[in-house]
């Protein structure tokens, strides 16, 4: 019984392999006539486009807004090109690929507005229609951090081990 109870503890505190596949939610606030978008390869905000009103319901509304908040006008948006490497889990022997994204970081109404390289690119895009002032902000990416459980579970598992052999020895 207490070689059991031994090797159930070892087993327990033993380091072991995971593989997670998660990605952190889109941007909480973008500039207005963007959306927040998330992969693999991190968070940012991208600008929108739309021809009619009706088709801003696709879009994740920003902070405050709703469906009926939304409606397609003419936007401008500092935009600029990013080359990054494809993020998320690939066999080993495969190397991450090169794309390019559009990546969106205020408002704008001329090209003196954006940090070089962004240029201010007017469109058709969803904006809240009554838009609260933080929604204007610039994208505000983050990085959250994560931590694992698996110490905590160690400790718990150890204590009913040697709860387990106080008991048999009574």
């Amino acid at each position: 019984m207490r070689f059991t109870l031994l090797l159930a503890g070892t087993l327990l505190v033993m380091p072991t392999l995971a593989a997670a596949d998660a990605i952190d939610g889109p941007p909480e606030h973008c500039p207005r006539g963007t959306i927040g978008e998330s992969d693999h390869s991190g968070s940012w905000c991208a600008p929108s486009t739309c021809r009619s009103d009706a088709e801003c319901g696709r879009f994740p509304y920003p902070t405050g807004a709703s469906a009926a908040a939304l409606a397609c006008r003419a936007q401008g948006v500092c935009v600029r090109s990013e080359t990054y490497r494809a993020g998320g889990m690939r066999p080993v022997d495969v190397p991450p690929e090169q794309l390019t994204r559009e990546v969106a970081s205020g408002e704008c109404t001329t090209d003196a507005e954006c940090a070089a390289p962004a240029r201010c690119i007017t469109g058709t895009r969803c904006v809240p229609v009554s838009a609260p002032a933080q929604l204007a902000s610039a994208c505000g990416c983050r990085a959250g951090s994560r931590s694992t459980g698996a110490f905590g579970g160690s400790v718990i598992g150890m204590a009913l081990m040697f709860s387990a052999l106080r008991r048999r020895r009574r």
